[in-house]
């Protein structure tokens, strides 16, 4: 059975003394209801009550805490919010329309000083056992996936089992047919990032011939005006050391000789640029290659997978159907 966890948040006053004024107006029920959600336990929580309120010479109700500890742990023991209306007898009901086997309640209510009727326990469990094991139960109980426990009487237990294992065949070829919906939507994704993958991988090449058409046509360029200043640079060289005095291009000179050093550094950063963006984008290139290389494993795999789900969910609607006929 599900255990019920719950958890009240609550500020308690014994984190914090308790004033005169708190100790004669407290409704020690009530309080004791709270406390019995609290994480701490509400025997150590009634123990400093008592010892705050004794510092004010007032006596704490303890036997109004304890009931209002006993009145919200035998709901939250039992798991069952109307417990105080329907009792132990619709627990054991309960538990046996659920399909459990029976509970022993007595550890988990024992804290908060609940003693479980194992009397009215067994005949609610009996009666729900009456409802539960027959024909229609048997086969909704296996349709939701629910496991026997080999719980129903003797005489009742072949034709429970003949019915809960035709509602077990369909609960059991839904999941399959789950599961093959699932892995064909997997599968589909994975063509999607492939076709993603493809056109990225065409962009990146087609950026990458645009860089070896372009790039080196700049560095030609670069490189002829280089050498255009070069040339121009030996002229004037040339007219300098023929002349006997400074001649008036000099000046023409060192703007030419600036510019070839800018030129030559420019050129230097137009190579680098080129070969660091080429190889980025070889290498971005090869990571989408292999990618799509994955993903088409990927999806041979899973088509496999898909192969053999199907093939199961064939046999299993087979299965089903002479479950239900034979009912």
């Amino acid at each position: 059975m599900k255990q019920l966890v719950k958890i009240a948040l609550i500020t308690l006053i014994s984190c914090s003394s308790l004033s005169k004024k708190d100790c004669i107006n407290m409704n020690w029920k009530n309080k004791g209801v709270k406390d019995a959600h609290s994480k701490t336990s509400w025997k150590e929580n009634l123990g400093n009550y008592k010892e705050q309120c004794s510092e004010h010479k007032i006596k704490v109700n303890e036997a109004a805490y304890t009931s209002g500890i006993k009145y919200e742990g035998a709901k939250i023991c039992s798991d069952l919010q109307s417990f105080h209306i329907d009792g132990w007898q619709e627990v054991g009901k309960r538990d046996a329309l659920e399909g459990q086997s029976k509970i022993d309640y007595h550890n988990k209510c024992l804290e908060y000083g609940v003693i479980p009727v194992n009397s009215l326990y067994e005949t609610g469990y009996n009666r729900g056992l009456e409802v539960f094991c027959s024909a229609d139960r048997a086969y909704e109980f296996g349709l939701s996936g629910g496991v026997y426990n080999y719980q129903c009487p003797k005489h009742l237990e072949a034709e429970f089992l003949r019915h809960h294992t035709a509602g077990i065949k369909v609960f059991e070829t839904k999941k399959l047919e789950r599961r093959v919906v699932n892995l064909e939507n997997e599968i589909d994704s994975l063509h999607a990032t492939h076709e993603r993958k493809e056109k990225e991988l065409y962009e990146t090449e087609s950026d990458l011939r645009e860089l070896e058409i372009h790039a080196p046509r700049e560095i030609a360029d670069i490189e002829a005006e280089i050498y255009s200043v070069k040339r121009k640079i030996d002229v004037l060289r040339r007219d300098y050391s023929n002349s006997s005095i400074k001649p008036i291009g000099s000046s023409q000179l060192s703007s030419l000789e600036s510019r070839l050093r800018s030129l030559e550094s420019d050129l230097s950063s137009e190579k680098s640029a080129y070969l660091r963006e080429r190889e980025d984008y070889l290498r971005d290139i090869q990571d989408l290659n292999d990618d799509l290389n994955d993903i088409d494993q990927s999806i041979r795999n899973a088509n496999i997978d898909l192969s053999n789900l199907r093939r199961r969910l064939h046999e299993s609607h087979m299965d089903a159907k002479d479950h239900e006929r034979n009912l």
